[in-house]
């Protein structure tokens, strides 16, 4: 019985066995159990829209670009998520925690548009900020003198300027100057030769007497005896000048100081936002973000609030003392025998170049100084003005601008500049007949158009517009930009050449016959004794023009050949 019942129990399993091994491939047919379905988790979609064209990232996964207004969808597990959007240009960005609670449609809103702007707004404040600490008050006396006298002949020119401007860091040039035109001075005086008494045929001297020649039609009714002063530098140099300067200065410094420590406040709430700004609650952070906005609005207010008081008090310190010194200015020039005198103190005085001798601007300050009661005694240190009595002027005049521009050399920098531009063109014209193709699809088929794909086309018609109008500006700065700094590198080689030409041929005085210069026609004219010659037309018309003569000798020393 033991034996037997061993086997059946045997047996039993045996065929048990067999009959699952039967079951698992019966399972797998495609008649037979079906197999148990799975269960996948929960899932919602995500409709995105972002307001300015951008790339965005979902749980750090690239997503691929969204235009301006455009929108795209895409599917997501029920949880958090992490989505991140950036500007094209990388230089916005956003990021976005979202809380996926429910499986349905969830749509997501990316705004960069505010975010764009508050970093130009930040840039702005902050060049307006640079703008009102490093504004100087008034320009460098220093610099102004140097530049209107680096190129005289004259030793003793170069030893006041070191007396009265001891700190400047010209001065070891101007006394490296001084020791040469002596070395050159006493070198001449000792191989120095009578000259013939007929010079006519001297080599060169025809033609000089020809350009000296007064040209015809000059309506001036006595000799020209033209004087130039800095006078805003002469205001702002007189004892008194500096004196109320520095006490406005004085009064000014405590507010100065108020929106430095403002300032350096919001610098430092805006590293605590950049630094603590992932641990901050949305409250916190979002209270700390105003706290810091307000504030910049407060300094913006405050500062130009504090510029524009600087500035008025500034200009009633000026004006008393202008009136007064110009005054004196006058009295000066007629002891001296000037009939003229000409301003060369703003940016846009037509005097490009006045012979050393003729500058009264420290023989102003001197006699203003003395006649005011506040003169300081004469040493080596600060030496008188010497007064050098007037003589006869020599006029030349030039179309500074044209003269630059009608060089080889600045018509081929010229056309090398439209060359570099033309892609940039071509990008904008492309751009713009973008525009006007969708403007008119928008005309013709907008009726047929649901009102979400109205909104859509004029989403992306703004974010066009706009995109247009920054590269366009933003073409036009850049091309400004490159136009200038080539204009000033041609500029400043043609004002060597000319200066040296005027030189030679016994000039005095040049002036610029460019329309753009010097505003009105006697602004710059601050006294004249004949009433004829009280305008600048008048004071043109006297002069001989040197623009072709000019640009020869320019393109002559350049060497750069004509363009065909």
């Amino acid at each position: 019985m033991h034996k037997i019942g061993f086997t059946g129990w045997t047996l039993a399993a045996v065929l048990a066995f067999a009959a699952l091994q039967a079951l698992a491939q019966q399972d797998e047919g495609p008649i037979l159990r079906p197999k148990k379905p799975v269960v996948n988790p929960a899932s919602a979609t995500l409709l995105v829209i972002c307001d300015l064209a951008c790339n965005w990232k979902l749980d750090g996964k690239e997503r691929g670009r969204i235009a301006a207004g455009d929108s795209t969808t895409t599917g997501v597990s029920l949880g958090q998520h992490l989505l991140v959007a950036a500007t094209t240009d990388g230089l916005d960005k956003i990021e976005k925690e979202l809380d996926i609670e429910a499986a349905k449609q969830s749509l997501v809103r990316i705004e960069l548009a505010p975010v764009r702007d508050a970093r130009l707004k930040a840039r702005q404040d902050a060049s307006a900020k640079d703008e009102l600490e490093n504004k100087p008050a008034l320009p460098d006396p220093a610099d102004e003198l140097w530049n209107r006298m680096k190129d005289s002949k004259i030793a003793e020119d170069f030893d006041d300027y070191c007396a009265q401007f001891a700190n400047s860091p010209h001065c070891s040039v101007a006394r490296g100057i001084a020791a040469h035109l002596r070395r050159e001075a006493a070198a001449a005086s000792t191989h120095a030769e009578p000259e013939p008494a007929n010079s006519s045929s001297t080599p060169g001297r025809e033609e000089t007497n020809r350009i000296l020649k007064p040209p015809p039609g000059d309506a001036a009714t006595q000799p020209l005896r033209i004087a130039v002063i800095a006078f805003q530098v002469a205001v702002g140099q007189t004892n008194e000048g500096q004196r109320a300067i520095s006490d406005l200065q004085k009064r000014y410094e405590p507010k100065k100081q108020q929106l430095k420590a403002l300032s350096d406040e919001i610098d430092n709430q805006k590293k605590q936002l950049q630094s603590q700004g992932d641990g901050l609650s949305d409250a916190d952070r979002a209270s700390l973000a105003s706290t810091i906005e307000e504030k910049e609005k407060q300094l913006k207010r405050e500062a130009e609030e504090a510029q524009s008081d600087y500035q008025q008090e500034m200009q009633k310190v000026y004006n008393t003392l202008a009136s007064k010194i110009y005054d004196s200015m006058k009295d000066y020039a007629r002891d001296l025998g000037y009939t003229q005198i000409l301003d060369v103190s703003g940016q846009q005085t037509p005097v490009l170049f006045a012979e050393t001798n003729t500058n009264i601007t420290k023989g102003t300050i001197d006699a203003y100084n003395l006649s005011s009661g506040n003169a300081a005694s004469a040493s080596p240190q600060n030496p008188a003005a010497a007064r050098v009595p007037a003589s006869l002027s020599r006029v030349a005049v030039i179309a500074f601008q044209s003269a630059v521009a009608q060089t080889n050399e600045g018509k081929r920098d010229f056309s090398d500049l439209q060359k570099k531009y033309e892609p940039k063109k071509q990008q904008l014209k492309a751009l713009n007949d973008e525009i006007d193709n969708l403007t008119k699809r928008q005309q013709e088929q907008s009726a047929h158009w649901s009102e979400s794909e109205q909104q859509s086309i004029k989403q992306t018609l703004d974010y066009k517009k706009k995109q247009a109008q920054r590269l366009l500006e933003d073409a036009k700065n850049d091309y400004q930009q490159d136009m200038q700094k080539m204009y000033n590198s041609v500029a400043a080689k043609v004002y060597d050449v000319m200066v040296g030409y005027v030189k030679a041929q016994g000039y005095t005085l040049v002036l610029d016959s460019s329309e753009a210069q010097g505003g009105k026609p006697s602004d710059f004219i601050l006294y004249s004794a004949d009433s004829n010659m009280a305008t600048k037309e008048a004071l043109v018309a006297a002069g001989a023009d040197i623009t072709q003569e000019t640009i020869q000798a320019y393109n002559l020393k350049s060497g750069v050949p004509q363009i065909p």
